[in-house]
């Protein structure tokens, strides 16, 4: 028999964690001056974004699984998931507008490296406070065409729009299990057709809807599937699961990094989201079979979890601080001091990516911890116990 309770799966926040720390790191590359391997880095580290994609996937099944067929736990999984996303997001929007608005010199020099669609009107602001799904990642399919998308305010916040689309399509699993199975593997079929050019919109929101990067949510609601039901046929090949997909991970960063094949013309999504697949399915039967007991006895193990419960609020801040730390470093890069640190490129890079980590780790402590127990209090009191989210995020 299948526990109904919510269970924390630490390994999952450790896999959250590192994937954190990886897009931190791509970013930081992004911005500093003067490195074409740092940048060829940033190519491979920003695909951990699939990581929070499929986790996302695996996670919302294997800790909501107990409200399936309760419809009546709509309307609070709704609002719970709504106060886990938005109010913080807020937060950081609100930063954003105020660059905009204090600093838009600031604000444009960073957008520009995106997006010639600038500046943002009024409407524009109404829809990115709404999550309005602006970028489409990984934007067009062959080949990839990053300046046919608008990108948001904040420009992290395109994945929240692809987080909350699951959320509400996970009400169909809701109300009813196969009712749910049926649709989004419908959904899928017709994601593949459109991939294959079946058929082909010109609507923004349908290539949303139809973007090929939203299987890896389906693939992970199929994992945490196959990991509940069917984990005991499969727990003895969790090392090989784990093994492989490392191995496969390591080779392509290895073939993208010494440009020993050109990878252009093929979505990064089929590249990396294989290995990582194989890497969560993996973690996922070692920690349910063997792992769970030892876990949380490893004390780097515990950072892990720890930076992984903290990775939304890293996720939100690091993008502004990263630029606005390059930005006043090159302001005084007329000092001498200055000047010689900047010339150190793997020092700046790994010192200012260090710094913005730990102010991460700050506003998870200072604002998004007592913002979710506040909003806990204020709509979910009477529910507290049902809708326990100890140990996940929403990165």
């Amino acid at each position: 028999m299948i526990s109904s309770t919510e269970e924390k799966i630490n390994s999952f926040q450790i896999c959250r964690g590192v994937a954190i720390i990886f897009i931190l790191l791509s970013h930081s590359a992004i911005f500093v001056n003067g490195s074409y391997n740092l940048r060829i880095f940033a190519t491979s580290a920003a695909s951990f974004v699939f990581v929070f994609f499929i986790l996302s996937g695996f996670v919302i099944f294997y800790r909501k699984r107990n409200l399936i067929g309760k419809v009546q736990k709509i309307p609070a999984y709704l609002i719970e998931r709504v106060i886990k996303i938005y109010p913080l997001y807020w937060i950081y929007f609100a930063f954003s507008i105020l660059i905009m608005l204090a600093l838009p010199f600031l604000f444009k020099n960073v957008l520009v490296l995106y997006t010639t669609m600038i500046p943002f009107t009024y409407i524009d602001i109404i829809k990115n406070f709404f999550l309005y799904p602006y970028f489409l990642y990984p934007c067009e399919l062959y080949p990839p065409s990053f300046g046919l998308s608008k990108w948001p305010i904040l420009p992290v916040a395109w994945y929240l729009s692809y987080q909350m689309l699951l959320y509400v399509g996970y009400i169909f699993f809701i109300l009813n299990k196969k009712v749910g199975l049926i649709i989004f593997s419908c959904w899928s079929v017709i994601i593949v057709l459109y991939c294959c050019g079946t058929f082909q919109s010109s609507n923004h929101f349908i290539k949303f809807l139809l973007n090929p990067i939203i299987i890896l949510f389906f693939i992970g609601l199929l994992a945490a599937n196959i990991v509940l039901f069917f984990g005991n046929y499969f727990k003895k090949l969790c090392k090989f699961f784990l093994v492989t997909g490392i191995t496969c991970l390591l080779l392509f960063w290895i073939f993208v990094y010494g440009d020993y094949f050109n990878f252009r013309y093929i979505n990064k999504m089929y590249l990396y989201g294989l290995p990582y697949v194989l890497i969560i399915f993996g973690v996922a039967l070692w920690e349910k079979y063997y792992w769970k007991d030892n876990i949380q006895h490893h004390k780097i193990f515990s950072l892990g979890v720890y930076i992984g419960d903290a990775s939304y609020s890293i996720y939100l801040s690091h993008y502004w601080i990263l630029f606005l730390i390059y930005y006043f470093l090159g302001l005084f890069e007329r000092y001498a001091i200055i000047h010689q640190f900047l010339n150190y490129t793997y020092i700046t890079y790994s010192l200012v990516s260090l710094i913005t980590l730990c102010i991460g780790l700050l506003c998870y402590e200072l604002i998004e911890k007592p913002l979710l127990r506040k909003m806990k209090r204020m709509f979910l009191s009477s529910k507290i116990n049902t809708y326990s989210s100890h140990g996940e995020t929403n990165v």
